[in-house]
């Protein structure tokens, strides 16, 4: 069985290049592509069994303006990208061709199985990496949890805007979906006795550790720093949290929700603000120059007004002579 994960986007030299691992048995192997090279993986495909690419059933995401944002365009990318090459390493037609094994790197004579079971319909909607629904090695359940707790480490890097939008995305559509999958698949192995109980203690220590980890994702950092900096200088008790009339009647996972849409709101609100911030720097700096083109013209006016100046009380000199 092999799991086909886009865990991050990086800039190399000007391109983003797209973090893919693939995980095999007792291995993990990590590629870079950039986008350019998912649209060359598409031509070979559709060489390779003689269709055109818009016969082929697996779509990559539409291409962008030259002048998108590279990190919001490539952290848009992520998930569709991602599930073409799941759907492509699941078709049994597709999933040997040499196109797509050179281009995840591969070992050499390695088959991805043909038997591979479909995703759930939670997992194909998702993204979510767990084809089957329990794991019976315990081998098995550490590799998945190691690859779980790196794309954990991978989003809590994520510093910009965009990135952090897209990692609470991530943590609540996909992170936390697979580590409650890797939680049920650990009750399975205590009850067919592949591990101790105190070995089923230790991992879903682990696993709860994690998705604190994941939730903390979910949280606004920036907004926290502002809120306990601005109490600092103040000098004043910040108000308890009240209730309102809106979050009253709302869950804990309701509440929860809503406070992650606010925080998306908020974060396209800083965006917005960000813009226009740069717009008006753009338009003072064209005021600026203007401004210093237009004195640069008034000097020289002032530098000719004094040269005739000059040459007028010449003149008046030399007549007074003459007359």
């Amino acid at each position: 069985m092999s799991v086909v994960r886009i865990t991050d986007y990086v800039e190399e030299n000007g391109v983003m290049m797209y973090v893919i691992n693939v995980s095999l048995p007792l291995r993990l192997i990590v590629v870079r592509r950039r986008f350019s090279q998912f649209v060359s993986l598409l031509q070979a495909l559709c060489d390779e069994i003689g269709i055109s690419i818009s016969d082929f059933p697996y779509r990559l995401p539409n291409k962008r303006g030259m002048f998108s944002n590279k990190m919001r365009l490539a952290a848009s990318r992520i998930g569709s990208l991602e599930s073409f090459l799941n759907s492509v390493a699941r078709d049994k037609e597709l999933q040997n061709r040499s196109a797509l094994h050179d281009f995840l790197e591969l070992p050499r004579n390695f088959k991805l199985s043909a038997a591979l079971p479909q995703d759930s319909e939670r997992g194909a909607e998702s993204g979510s990496f767990n084809f089957r629904s329990t794991i019976d090695s315990s081998h098995e359940w550490l590799s998945f949890f190691r690859l779980l707790r790196g794309r954990v480490a991978d989003l809590q890097k994520k510093t910009d805007l965009a990135s952090k939008a897209a990692s609470r995305r991530d943590v609540q559509e996909r992170l936390m979906p697979d580590l409650a999958w890797l939680e049920s698949s650990l009750a399975h192995l205590l009850k067919c006795g592949q591990i101790s109980t105190a070995e089923h203690s230790l991992r879903l220590t682990k696993i709860q550790e994690t998705k604190s980890e994941a939730q903390q994702i979910l949280e606004d950092k920036i907004a926290l720093w502002e809120t306990n900096n601005t109490q600092g200088l103040s000098r004043c008790e910040p108000d308890p949290p009240k209730e309102t009339n809106d979050t009253v009647a709302l869950s804990n996972k309701d509440l929860l929700k809503k406070q992650q849409q606010v925080h998306q709101q908020q974060d396209q609100d800083l965006e917005l603000l960000r813009q226009v911030i740069v717009n008006q720097r753009r338009i003072g700096e064209a005021i600026h120059k203007e401004v210093t083109e237009q004195n640069e013209i008034l000097d020289a006016l002032s530098a000719e007004v004094e040269a005739s100046t000059g040459k007028l009380e010449n003149a008046r000199s030399r007549t007074r002579k003459i007359t």
